[in-house]
């Protein structure tokens, strides 16, 4: 496997500013929640890079609340990948590598396509033309180089709203940190940048015009890349 450490370098911090609805599980105690959501940017953004070692006392010591919810919070971060646990109690971060991330591409670019395929025919002409100008956002800010992973989500958060199936809600709760953490540092050429910006165009004309194989289809190929 050929481990990517050079993925971490520092990001933009509009990449990773993420809703507060993201990386919440049903049931679980807002406390958790919140140390994994902390966790998780801080993994997803590089400060804790690949083969750094997290511990739970002096995570513990940083955050003024008891070890339960922080090992509670790192099963959670085991349980997507992010982290890993030995029995010894030693955990470091994950290593990211071209197979994990072409897996998080494939993942994305499947879970978004459903949602979509399943949201367009529900739509009415309101909420048609906002899908709309959401996806032309992320065509937007594909060709600028910008954070077109916060606004992809702001457009699947759209659709999800209207899919009515709330487990579509998954693919932007704790699963999207590994989108974050995956697809935000990948470089892509000029022909790669071209093809995703003009498949996120592209989805917003198929969503506008009701096309829902066709827009399924971009929104595949909006994480897709030439060669996949």
């Amino acid at each position: 496997m050929g481990v990517l450490h050079v993925l971490f370098t520092p990001v933009r911090e509009s990449r990773i500013d993420r809703p507060s609805s993201f990386g919440t599980s049903v049931g679980s105690p807002i406390r958790v929640d919140e140390i994994f959501q902390h966790l998780a940017l801080r993994i997803a953004d590089g400060t804790y890079p690949p083969g750094a070692r997290l511990r739970d006392h002096s995570l513990a010591e940083e955050f003024a609340i008891s070890r339960t919810p922080i090992r509670e919070a790192m099963q959670r971060l085991r349980g997507i990948g992010m982290i890993e646990i030995y029995p010894s109690r030693h955990t470091i971060v994950a290593d990211v590598t071209t197979e994990s991330i072409t897996a998080t591409r494939e993942f994305a670019a499947l879970s978004a396509g459903c949602i979509v395929r399943f949201a367009v025919p529900k739509l009415d002409d309101a909420e048609r033309d906002r899908a709309a100008a959401l996806a032309r956002d992320v065509a937007s800010e594909i060709a600028a180089d910008g954070d077109w992973l916060s606004a992809q989500a702001d457009l699947l958060r759209h659709l999800c709203d209207r899919a009515q199936n709330p487990l579509f809600r998954l693919f932007l709760g704790d699963a999207w940190y590994l989108v974050i953490r995956d697809l935000s540092r990948v470089s892509l050429s000029t022909a790669q940048r071209m093809q995703r910006e003009n498949a996120a165009a592209a989805l917003a004309e198929l969503i506008r015009d009701g096309d829902v194989d066709g827009a399924e289809r971009a929104a595949r190929d909006v994480f897709s890349l030439s060669g996949d």
